[in-house]
């Protein structure tokens, strides 16, 4: 009951935030892909076995961990020459929140559907082909393909996914804000193998004396924080919030 009460109270102050902030703007649109819990707890996938990642191709493996890690931070940090960019992410997902379904199908323009189909298998642009397909699935009822090429998709983003997170803990999680980003969507769609207890532990060290997260452990100034004269990310701290409250979602499930 005390984990209800204080998740209500969160969901509370994140929809006061939004109405107090937001009001008139377009990324309004976006927030009400979120707004209504009741329907996104319905639809959460549920948990599935951990899985062995042979599905995985194996030049994707190569791909990925061929890279040194200065290679590999400078590839991430390169998000506009990806597909989707953020803001053709946003267009998207605004285009979702505001869009109609025929006969369980999203209505949205062949831009968005390529971007699910064939976009950059990388990053926070993987990231975000696979939360348009969930936002589509949990958020809209409705599939922008077919709901087994959906599904398939999702299943294909999170191994990508899980290959990447291993190699960003692999290099001393120093860019722990996208392996957040990795793990809180994956677990949405059931993924357990995300839930890695080594992983959760090394997570929890970015947590700074006020709470929040940092992107980095060290308590000075870090230009990629924008709370509290940079000590912590309102980004990272959303999402090891997520990640954190999937874990304990685990728990209860399989435990009690």
């Amino acid at each position: 009951m005390a984990i209800y009460m204080k998740s209500e109270e969160i969901l509370n102050y994140y929809q006061k935030k939004i109405a107090d902030e937001e009001s008139g703007r377009e990324c309004v649109k976006i927030s009400q892909l979120f707004s209504n819990a009741s329907i996104w707890i319905a639809r959460v996938t549920k948990f599935e076995p951990p899985r062995v990642h042979y599905a995985i191709s194996r030049d994707f493996h190569r791909y990925v961990h061929s890279w040194t890690q200065y290679a590999y931070v400078a590839n991430v940090r390169r998000a506009n020459q990806w597909i989707p960019s953020a803001k053709e992410s946003d267009y998207c997902l605004k285009l979702l929140a505001g869009s109609d379904t025929s006969d369980g199908v999203c209505l949205l323009d062949d831009h968005c559907s390529r971007i699910v189909k064939s976009g950059s298998d990388i990053g926070y642009a993987l990231c975000h082909r696979a939360l348009l397909l969930l936002m589509a699935r949990n958020s809209k009822y409705c599939s922008i393909l077919s709901p087994g090429q959906d599904s398939d998709l999702l299943d294909s983003f999170c191994s990508m996914s899980y290959a990447e997170a291993e190699y960003i803990a692999h290099h001393d999680f120093g860019l722990v804000d996208l392996m957040l980003e990795h793990i809180s969507i994956c677990i949405l769609h059931g993924r357990t193998e995300f839930l890695r207890r080594s992983w959760l532990n090394n997570i929890l060290e970015f947590q700074t004396a006020y709470g929040c997260f940092s992107q980095s452990i060290t308590d000075v100034e870090d230009d990629n924080n924008d709370l509290l004269e940079g000590r912590c990310s309102g980004h990272t701290t959303a999402l090891a919030t997520s990640v954190l409250a999937g874990a304990v979602r685990y728990i209860i499930l399989e435990q009690y």
